[in-house]
């Protein structure tokens, strides 16, 4: 995970993601846009001035895929693109699923439950695969949906 030892909060954009389970799966969405275009990542973008991360998690989630979800567990926080000359610092929530069916959106080009087996099959964004698995530790203790 990249720090923010050298960045002021004022310098760097700010964002938020969350991972969405079910069972078997999780959700994911395939970017319709640069830097990320064709990379299937998890729903998430950028801040609004003065958002807190968990807001800016959630009205990506719905903006993305329409769907809403319950409790958010907050996982860490990343620069998904440490090559970027402006830093951007991404704060990333696990969550269980809700109901409905994820309908593509805003930037997404597509959204659904991807099964967990077939996650490396795709072409993801860099470390996905490491967050799924955090994600599915942090919320072991929840039930299922």
């Amino acid at each position: 995970m990249a720090s923010r030892e050298n960045t002021s909060k004022a310098e760097a954009k700010e964002g938020a993601s969350v991972i969405v389970l079910k069972r078997d799966a999780v959700l994911m969405v395939e970017r319709a846009r640069a830097p990320f275009k064709g990379l299937w990542s998890f729903p998430g973008g950028r801040s609004d001035p003065g958002e807190d991360p968990e807001k800016t998690a959630r009205r990506e989630l719905f903006e993305e895929t329409g769907l809403e979800v319950g409790r958010m567990q907050r996982l860490g926080a990343f620069n998904p693109n440490p090559s970027d000359a402006s830093p951007f610092h991404l704060t990333v929530f696990a969550a269980r699923a809700g109901e409905g069916t994820p309908k593509a959106g805003d930037d997404a080009l597509h959204a659904q439950f991807v099964p967990l087996s077939g996650v490396l099959t795709r072409k993801t964004t860099a470390g996905a695969a490491a967050w799924i698995a955090r994600a599915i530790a942090a919320l072991a203790d929840l039930p299922l949906p």
